[in-house]
């Protein structure tokens, strides 16, 4: 299946979390406003094809500080290899699984 194909069930306009695969081994984890349009349009498309993606994963988030923060909870607990180097911690929220729990609800 191509990448275009995988990412067609993805909501055009869908805010959230977005995962990308390789089998089983976690690649890369995301967020966007635009979760279609930032997939297609991802300036690591050609790591994600190199790498072996089989598959993209996502979750609709439509809270902003919700979704910065399970991002970086995210990224800190599965340490995908292609989010190496990436310095988060905007939200305040990184190492700090008791103030995460008192983030806004997951819409």
């Amino acid at each position: 299946m191509t990448w275009f194909a995988m990412i067609q069930r993805i909501p055009e306009k869908g805010r959230g979390l977005y995962s990308v695969w390789a089998g089983d081994q976690l690649l890369y984890i995301g967020l966007s406003i635009q979760l279609r349009g930032r997939l297609v349009h991802h300036e690591r498309l050609a790591e994600f094809i190199a790498g072996g993606a089989t598959h993209v994963e996502f979750m609709l988030i439509a809270d902003k500080k919700a979704r910065h923060c399970a991002e970086e909870w995210l990224i800190d607990k599965h340490r995908p290899p292609l989010n190496r180097g990436k310095a988060r911690s905007k939200w305040g929220y990184l190492h700090s699984e008791k103030r995460l729990l008192a983030t806004p609800t997951i819409q």
